[in-house]
């Protein structure tokens, strides 16, 4: 289900979007940004079919604290 589309296109989007030029968690505070890579160390190893799971973690935790 959904649209296919190729790796070459979605390096096309970054590329023209600038998306990738920049530190994409900016948008944190360092504290919440710390404890985040303290549970989840290695964001790579996230696949990207968990990434709800994992967004979905953060943000439990973030409310536990």
């Amino acid at each position: 289900m959904g649209i296919k589309i190729t790796q070459d296109q979605l390096e096309d989007v970054a590329r023209v979007s600038g998306v990738m030029d920049v530190d994409v968690s900016d948008f944190m505070n360092t504290k919440l940004k710390n404890k985040c890579l303290q549970l989840l160390p290695n964001i790579k190893n996230v696949e990207s079919t968990n990434a709800v799971e994992a967004f979905r973690f953060l943000k439990h935790v973030s409310r536990l604290q």
